[in-house]
C-alpha cells in the first residue's frame, strides 16, 4: 500500500490494527482527509480524477506564461565566498515562454563555476522574464531561492519582489484537482508528467534524471580534475535535464487545460 499523503501516525496505527495493508481495502467511511479519500477512490476504481475547478484555476494565468525551473547545489564546504555550508546555491535555470499565439520559446542559463554564479544568474533571469505574464513553478522551491537571493543582493530586491508576485505553483493545482492511480501517491513532477503526458516519456533516457544528480554533476563539471571534454559533456547533460523539466511543465499545463471533470 502506498503511503497516503500527510497521513497521521495514529491513522496508520488504526489501519494496521484493523488488518488493512492495501489501500483498496480502506473502508469508504474511514476518517481520512478529502485528498486521501480521493486517492483511495481512484486506486479502487482505477480511474483518474479531474476536479471541476481545475480549468478555472488555470485560467487565472496571464500571457505570456513562463515555466521556470532552478537547479541548485548544497555543498558541505562552500564553493563561493559569502555562502554557507549546505546553502542552496542556484547555478542553472531553464525558462520556457508560451505566448498568446501558442508560440513556444526557450531561454536557459548555466554558470561555468569559476566564480559565484548567483548575481549573473539572477540578472540574466530578470532580463529574460520581462515585466508581465505569469511564471509557473512546480512547488514553491523557486520562490524560496528568489527570496534567498534578495538577502544576498538587496540592490535587486525590487525586481525580485516583482517576479515573486507573478509566481504560480502548478503542483498545488494538481494536488487540489487531479489524481491518477499511476501517480503512486506522489505529486512530484517526475511522477505526474510521465503519467499525464506519456508522449514525452520519462527521464530514464537522460544522463541526469533528478535534482540531486544535477547538483552532483555540477560539482563534477566545475572540479579542477575534470577534463574539458568531460565538462562539456556534463554541461550538455545538465542543460538537457533542466530544459526537460520546464518543457514537461508546458505540456502538463496544456494537457490539464483539456482535461474534463471526472470521478
Amino acid at each position: 500500500m502506498c503511503d497516503l499523503p500527510r497521513i497521521r501516525a495514529d491513522i496508520l496505527t488504526q489501519l494496521a490494527e484493523d488488518g488493512i495493508e492495501d489501500i483498496r481495502k480502506v473502508p469508504g467511511d474511514f476518517p481520512l482527509s478529502d485528498l486521501q479519500q480521493r486517492i483511495c477512490r481512484c486506486v479502487k476504481s482505477g480511474k483518474p480524477f479531474f476536479g471541476r475547478g481545475l480549468r478555472a484555476d488555470l485560467e487565472v494565468l496571464e500571457t505570456p506564461i513562463y515555466f521556470l525551473d532552478f537547479e541548485t547545489v548544497m555543498p558541505a564546504i562552500p564553493l563561493y565566498a559569502g555562502t554557507h555550508p549546505y546553502e542552496a546555491v542556484p547555478f542553472q535555470w531553464s525558462l520556457h515562454k508560451l505566448g498568446r499565439n501558442g508560440k513556444l520559446s526557450h531561454h536557459e542559463f548555466l554558470c561555468d563555476g569559476k566564480e559565484d554564479p548567483r548575481e549573473e544568474l539572477l540578472t540574466a533571469f530578470i532580463d529574460a522574464i520581462g515585466d508581465r505574464g505569469s511564471i509557473v513553478m512546480y512547488t514553491p522551491y523557486e520562490k524560496r531561492i528568489l527570496n534567498n537571493l534578495t538577502g544576498a543582493f538587496p540592490e535587486h530586491a525590487d525586481a525580485i519582489e516583482s517576479v515573486v508576485g507573478r509566481l504560480f505553483d502548478l503542483c498545488a493545482v494538481v494536488r487540489d484537482h487531479v489524481y491518477h492511480p499511476d501517480f503512486g501517491c506522489s505529486f512530484s513532477l517526475k511522477s505526474v508528467q510521465p503519467v499525464l503526458v506519456p508522449e514525452m516519456g520519462s527521464y530514464e533516457d537522460l544522463a541526469v534524471q533528478d535534482g540531486l544528480q544535477a547538483g552532483i554533476s555540477f560539482l563534477r563539471m566545475v572540479s579542477p580534475g575534470t577534463s574539458a571534454d568531460e565538462a562539456r559533456r556534463i554541461r550538455k547533460d545538465l542543460l538537457e535535464y533542466c530544459g526537460r523539466d520546464t518543457l514537461g511543465m508546458v505540456k502538463l499545463y496544456q494537457k490539464l487545460l483539456t482535461a474534463t471533470s471526472g470521478a
